[in-house]
């Protein structure tokens, strides 16, 4: 994905380390990813889009597969 022109930063604090609207003028989408196995449903916009889905729904098995196991 790097390859690509996707540019990745971790442990960043967005609204404060970073502000939403230098995002919003240097980049063409953006992407939040957080960590969780619980899924938490959160009010910004476009979530009510289709597409648009709880990682944890797909997780568990892409990691199996990436193991090598069974799905």
């Amino acid at each position: 994905m790097r390859d690509e022109g996707v540019k990745f930063v971790v442990n960043a604090n967005v609204g404060k380390d970073v502000k939403v609207e230098k995002l919003r003028r240097d980049f063409d989408a953006i992407v939040f990813c957080v960590g969780a196995t619980k899924p938490r449903d959160l009010n910004v916009p476009g979530r009510e889009l289709n597409g648009v889905y709880y990682a944890m729904e797909y997780l568990p098995q892409a990691n199996k597969a990436t193991l090598g196991e069974q799905c």
